[in-house]
C-alpha cells in the first residue's frame, strides 16, 4: 500500500511526496511582547540567519531550504528534548541528498515525543519537509505540531499534520504549514519555533533530517 498524503500544500506549486505529516512541538516557556493577537514572542531578540541549501531536487522540489537546528542527527540529539526512549541511533535516510556520510537518524518508540531546539525563523519560512519512516505494523501515526511562545510567556502549539504510513520504507513527506503568526513590528517579524514529534501509541517511527522551506523570501 503506498503511504498516505495527507498535508497542507503550496499554492501554485505541488509537491511529490509519500507521507502524510503532522506537527507538535513543546519547549521551555519564554517571555516577551507583541502588539498582534496570538503572534509569537521573541524574548532574546533572535534575528533570522539559516544557511540555505536545495536538498529534495530529486522530487522535482528545486526550493531552498534550511536546516532545522540538529535536524540531521550527525551529531546526536543533545538539545533536543527526548521522552521515552527516543534517541538517536543508526540508519539514516537512503537518498543522501547532502553527504554520503550521513549514518544517523532519531528513533520515536510507541508513546515517544521528541521535541527540536529552538530556530529562529518569520513568516517568510512558512512550510517544512522531513523523511520518516514506520517500524512496525502499528496502525497509529506521527503527530507533528510547531510550538512557540505567545507575549505572555504561554506555551502555543500550531497543528501541521500527521504521518500516517502503510509501508516500512524511508520517505519524504509532503510540505507542511508552520502555522505561527508572527509580529512584523518587534524584531523583524523574527521569533523562535520548535518542532515536536509525537509517536502513537502503537507505531514505532524514525524521522530524519528537517528541514524548513524559507519559499517567502524568493
Amino acid at each position: 500500500m503506498p503511504y498516505v498524503i495527507n498535508g497542507a500544500r503550496r499554492g501554485g506549486r505541488a509537491l511529490a511526496a509519500t507521507l502524510a505529516v503532522a506537527l507538535v512541538s513543546a519547549g521551555p516557556a519564554m517571555a516577551g511582547d507583541t502588539s498582534v493577537k496570538g503572534a509569537a514572542s521573541n524574548p532574546d531578540g533572535c534575528v533570522v540567519e539559516n544557511d540555505l541549501t536545495s536538498p529534495f531536487t530529486s522530487w522535482s522540489d528545486f526550493a531552498s531550504y534550511a536546516l532545522a537546528p540538529g535536524g540531521n542527527f550527525e551529531t546526536g540529539a543533545a538539545d533536543w528534548t527526548l521522552t521515552k526512549n527516543a534517541g538517536v541511533g543508526s540508519g539514516n535516510q537512503p537518498y543522501q541528498i547532502v553527504s554520503t556520510a550521513d549514518g544517523n537518524s532519531l528513533e520515536l518508540p510507541a508513546g515517544s515525543v521528541a521535541t527540536s531546539p529552538p530556530m529562529c525563523i518569520d513568516s517568510t519560512y512558512p512550510y517544512f519537509r522531513l523523511f520518516a519512516r514506520k517500524l512496525n505494523t502499528g496502525k497509529s501515526g506521527l503527530k507533528v505540531n510547531v510550538m512557540y511562545l505567545d507575549n505572555k510567556g504561554n506555551l502555543k502549539g500550531s497543528t501541521s499534520g500527521e504521518v500516517r504510513s502503510n509501508a516500512n520504507d524511508w520517505a519524504l513527506t509532503d510540505a507542511f504549514s508552520i502555522g505561527v503568526t508572527f509580529d512584523p513590528d518587534l524584531y523583524n517579524g523574527a521569533a523562535p519555533v520548535r518542532f515536536q514529534f509525537s509517536a502513537g501509541k502503537d507505531t514505532n517511527w524514525k524521522i530524519d533530517d528537517l528541514y524548513v522551506d524559507p519559499y517567502a523570501r524568493r
